[in-house]
């Protein structure tokens, strides 16, 4: 009976590891981590420590204090991973690397200017309809005005 009460108030154990193994940048809000198990610990907590609760269940305070502690195990846990980030507790070594996503700019010439664009020449050298869509673009806007 005790263990299978510790294994169904595991309930924050899944999200622990989910949050390790896919690095959840921000897993859960700390004040639902805390409500939630704040309201799963009051069931439990009136049986094992009323000692006139409605089902005259025999008081347990040790093991409702055992449960209160894994609880809060899970909790801080949690709470830390909010803070820290989901994988502060693996040491390094063990993580994978993370992928960039974002793709380098690769300059050809050390005196290329990012910013002033492509010459003509170059554009022509690239895109030969480039000088010719141009043109005709200016003469279609002069012949509208």
């Amino acid at each position: 009976m005790r263990f299978f009460v510790f294994a169904l108030f595991s309930f924050w154990v899944p999200r622990i590891v989910l949050n390790a193994v896919e690095d959840h940048r921000l897993p859960l809000l700390p004040w639902y981590i805390i409500g939630t198990t704040v309201t799963r610990l009051a069931i439990p907590l009136y049986f094992w420590g009323c000692p006139y609760n409605f089902l005259h269940v025999q008081p347990q305070p040790a093991l409702a204090i055992a449960l209160v502690v894994w609880l809060s195990t899970q909790a801080t846990i949690l709470l830390s991973q909010y803070k820290f980030g989901s994988c502060w507790f693996i040491p390094k070594e063990l993580l994978p690397e993370k992928y960039a996503y974002s793709r380098p700019i690769v300059v050809d010439d050390d005196s290329a200017d990012l910013e002033a664009g492509a010459s003509e020449d170059e554009m022509e050298t690239r895109f030969p309809q480039w000088k010719r869509r141009a043109e005709d673009a200016q003469e279609c806007f002069v012949r509208n005005r």
